[in-house]
C-alpha cells in the first residue's frame, strides 16, 4: 500500500512565489495571492499491492472433502413429526417376527430428524479416516462391518467437525420412522408390502 509523501511540493522557477495571504502595494491596491500551477508531470498515483499467498493457510483436500460431506449429511436429514404407534410384532408382520418383538405395545415419540439414507462409505471414511467395509470400492454404498462403538465414535467426530448435535436414533425412533411415522400405511416392510421394491437382500442382489 502506498501513501502520499509528507515532503513539501517544490515550486517551479517560473511560478509566482507570492505569500499565501493578501498584501498591499504602495498605492494600497489589494493583491490576491498567487496560486501555483499544477505540475501534472509530477502527479502521484497509488500503486495497487497484491499480497503474497499464505501457503500455510491453504485448505487441504481432506478438509475440503469433510466440509462437503458434512453439508451432504445435513441435506439428507428429514423431519419426522412425533406421534404414537404400536411397536413390535403387529398384524401385518404375520409370522415374520423375532422373539424380542413381543408383545406389541404402544409407544409415544417426539418430533426428530433422521437421515433418509444410511451413512455411505465415502462419508464414513471422510470423517473417520478409514473404511472398514468388506465390500469396498463403492463410495455411495452403505458402510458396513461397523460396531455400535464405531458408530458412536463417528457421531462424536461428526459433531466436533460440524458444530452440531447429531446422535444415533433410539430403537423406538428407528421403528417409528421405518413404519412411516404419522404417514404410515401399515406396510409389512418399510414403504411397501413387496420386499423386492424396497430392499436389496440375498434373493435379489444378483450375485
Amino acid at each position: 500500500k502506498t501513501t502520499q509523501t509528507d515532503q513539501p511540493t517544490k515550486i517551479a522557477e517560473n511560478q509566482d512565489t507570492s505569500p499565501s495571504f493578501p498584501v498591499k502595494n504602495e498605492n494600497s491596491k489589494t493583491i490576491e495571492p498567487a496560486i501555483p500551477k499544477k505540475d501534472e508531470s509530477r502527479r502521484e498515483f497509488p500503486i495497487p499491492v497484491i499480497p503474497e499467498k499464505d501457503e500455510s493457510r491453504r485448505e487441504s483436500p481432506e478438509v475440503t472433502l469433510q466440509k462437503r460431506i458434512i453439508s451432504e449429511i445435513r441435506s439428507k436429514m428429514v423431519k419426522v413429526d412425533g406421534g404414537s404407534f404400536i411397536m413390535g410384532c403387529t398384524d401385518e408382520q404375520g409370522q415374520d417376527c423375532a422373539s424380542d418383538e413381543y408383545p406389541a405395545h404402544e409407544e409415544e415419540v417426539g418430533t426428530f430428524y433422521i437421515s433418509n439414507i444410511e451413512v455411505t462409505q465415502q462419508q464414513y471414511k471422510a470423517i473417520m479416516g478409514k473404511n472398514p467395509s468388506y465390500y469396498k470400492h463403492c463410495d455411495r454404498c452403505p458402510v458396513e462391518t461397523v460396531s455400535w462403538y464405531d458408530a458412536n465414535e463417528f457421531i462424536k467426530r461428526l459433531n466436533k467437525l460440524s458444530g452440531e448435535s447429531y446422535r444415533l436414533p433410539s430403537s423406538v425412533e428407528w421403528e417409528y420412522a421405518a413404519r412411516g411415522g404419522k404417514k404410515s400405511n401399515s406396510y409389512k416392510y418399510s414403504g411397501s408390502n413387496d420386499i423386492n421394491k424396497v430392499a436389496w437382500y440375498y434373493d435379489n442382489y444378483g450375485g
